[in-house]
């Protein structure tokens, strides 16, 4: 008698993806976990799978914490994609990130909707993101001038007139020096 490998039921396939990613899926996950569009689509009508964006999900329920949604976005945009400007300097903790839109950069052709502010770059190299709590993420550029006390930390794919001040770009340096020893994950430039 031949030898049948187990596959995990749909459902869990669909608990353990979502437990790694802030309560949410894509599509694309599913049907590469073997899941089929109509299992995709069963779930979606009996609610167990709640639209957020095109082809990305909320597991269960909609009440995600702010990475369930900076998440969902990078997904809804695609594999190239990245969070971006003023989310990713949330997401890296240096400023608050208390807009309606989220911004995910790309290099795809990808529209902007009402929950998606998308920024299309010509290359996105693999020094420009990271990964911070599972979420693709620009890094950050730390812009030195002469004096200290003029640090400036900003994502690297944001404006520099969107620089915070002096003051609060001391305490984000001292945040940048924290989480560059742990984790070595930090860029300076000197200017």
């Amino acid at each position: 008698m031949p030898t049948r490998i187990r596959t995990p039921p749909a459902d869990a396939v669909i608990r353990q993806l979502a437990a790694r990613q802030w309560g949410v899926v894509s599509r694309r996950q599913l049907l590469d976990a073997r899941l089929t569009a109509a299992m995709v689509g069963e779930r979606v009508r009996a609610g167990r799978l709640l639209p957020l964006h095109p082809g990305v999900y909320a597991v269960g329920h909609t009440r995600l914490r702010r990475e369930g949604h900076w998440l969902a976005a990078v997904l809804a945009v695609g594999p190239d994609a990245a969070l971006s400007h003023r989310d990713a300097a949330g997401l890296h903790d240096l400023r608050p990130a208390d807009h309606a839109r989220i911004d995910v950069t790309t290099t795809a052709d990808h529209r902007n909707t009402v929950k998606l502010r998308v920024h299309r770059t010509r290359s996105l190299d693999a020094q420009d993101i990271t990964t911070v709590h599972g979420i693709p993420v620009t890094t950050v550029a730390v812009r030195w001038s002469t004096s200290p006390a003029s640090c400036r930390a900003t994502t690297s794919r944001e404006p520099s007139r969107r620089r915070s001040d002096a003051t609060r770009s001391t305490s984000a340096r001292s945040r940048l020096r924290r989480r560059g020893r742990e984790a070595g994950e930090v860029r300076a430039t000197e200017h």
